[in-house]
């Protein structure tokens, strides 16, 4: 392995780790029922709608993926 490709492996896991540290920092703070409420808040409408588009958001890439490869 070249010391390149190390240094780039390295550099992956402390990126990896700092997203990690800094997602801990960001939630630490809330409960997982303050979450659960927070949902709850939502109409069920919106939730179900960004959900399904979001589905539909990955069924495109996964189109645009399919034809680039044809």
């Amino acid at each position: 392995m070249s010391a390149r490709r190390i240094l780039f492996n390295i550099f992956l896991v402390f990126g990896l780790l700092l997203a990690a540290y800094l997602l801990y920092k960001v939630f630490n703070r809330y409960t997982f029922d303050e979450i659960l409420q927070s949902i709850d808040q939502i109409p069920r409408r919106r939730l179900v709608s960004g959900v399904a588009f979001c589905a539909l958001s990955y069924l495109c890439l996964t189109g645009f993926d399919w034809m680039a490869l044809r």
